[in-house]
C-alpha cells in the first residue's frame, strides 16, 4: 500500500489538489466533491481510499484502514489543521502511532501544503459569513479560539514548509507546469496529465466556480482581512520573516 498524507489548512485548495492526484493515478479527470464524506473509496486503475478531515476521530481510522487493507492500493489522508486528537500539532502522520507490519507500506509521502498567507486568510474570512461555519463556531471575523488556531497552525505549516523538502506551494502548483509535473512524479510515479485548473475541489468561499490564475492568486484583493489579524501580523516579526522567504 502507498500512503500520501497532506497536512494543510482549511481553504487552501488541498481538496482540488487531492482530486488532481486521484486523476493522475487513474488517468481520468476526477473532480467529485468527495470532501462531503469522511471515507471515500475510488475504484479504477487502482483502488484509493481518501480519508477527509483526518484530524477528526484520528483514533478510529486505523481500524477502518485495517478492515479494508486488501482493497487499498493508495491511501490518501488530508488534514485541515489542529484538533484535540492531534494535540494542536498540525504536522501529523497516522503512522506515528500505528506501525503495524501488516499494513505493508511500500511508499509513504507526508506533504505540507501551503497557500499564500493573505489569500488563505481572506478565504477564511469570507467563509465566516457562511452559516455552516457559524454553526461550528468558526467565526474568523473577530478574535477568538478559531482564529488563533488557524493563525498558529499556518505558522507551523509554513515553518515546516521552509525547513524541510516535503512542502508544496499551492500558488506555484497552479501556475508552474514544470513544478506540477515534478510534484506528480514524486507522489504518484507518473507524469502530470492535467493542468491543476482543470480539476475542482470544494466550493469557493467567494461563491463562484470560475478558476483563473488571476482570481486564485489575488483573492485578498477582493476579500477582507480582519483588523484583529492585520494587527497581529504587524507585531509578528517571525511570521513576516518566514513570509518573505516564500
Amino acid at each position: 500500500m502507498n500512503i500520501i498524507e497532506i497536512n494543510s489548512l482549511k481553504r487552501t485548495g488541498h481538496h482540488a489538489f487531492t482530486n488532481w492526484l486521484i486523476s493522475n493515478l487513474h488517468g481520468v479527470k476526477y473532480q467529485e466533491e468527495l470532501s462531503k464524506w469522511k471515507y471515500n473509496h475510488i475504484f479504477g486503475l487502482q483502488t484509493i481510499l481518501w480519508i477527509n478531515e483526518g484530524e477528526i476521530d484520528i483514533n478510529k481510522h486505523p481500524s477502518y484502514i485495517e478492515d479494508h487493507l486488501g482493497n487499498i492500493d493508495t491511501l490518501i489522508i488530508t488534514y485541515e489543521g489542529a484538533s484535540k486528537e492531534m494535540n494542536h500539532h498540525p504536522i501529523y502522520s497516522i503512522s506515528q502511532e500505528n506501525k503495524s507490519d501488516n499494513w505493508n507500506i511500500q511508499n509513504q509521502h507526508q506533504v505540507t501544503f501551503i497557500r499564500d498567507f493573505y489569500n488563505t486568510m481572506s478565504s477564511l474570512s469570507k467563509s465566516s459569513s457562511v452559516q455552516w461555519f457559524l454553526d461550528h463556531g468558526w467565526d474568523f471575523s473577530k478574535p477568538g479560539p478559531f482564529g488563533d488556531m488557524m493563525y498558529q497552525t499556518y505558522k507551523e505549516l509554513l515553518k515546516d514548509y521552509l525547513e524541510n523538502d516535503n512542502g508544496i506551494l499551492y500558488d506555484k502548483w497552479v501556475s508552474d507546469e514544470e513544478y506540477a509535473n515534478e510534484v506528480c512524479l514524486k507522489l504518484t510515479g507518473k507524469p502530470n496529465q492535467y493542468h491543476p485548473l482543470e480539476i475542482g475541489g470544494s466550493p469557493s468561499s467567494f461563491g463562484n466556480r470560475e478558476l483563473t490564475l488571476d482570481k486564485i492568486l489575488n483573492r485578498s484583493e477582493t476579500g477582507n482581512i480582519p483588523t484583529w489579524l492585520m494587527k497581529r501580523v504587524v507585531g509578528d516579526s517571525e511570521l513576516q520573516e518566514m513570509l518573505s522567504k516564500l
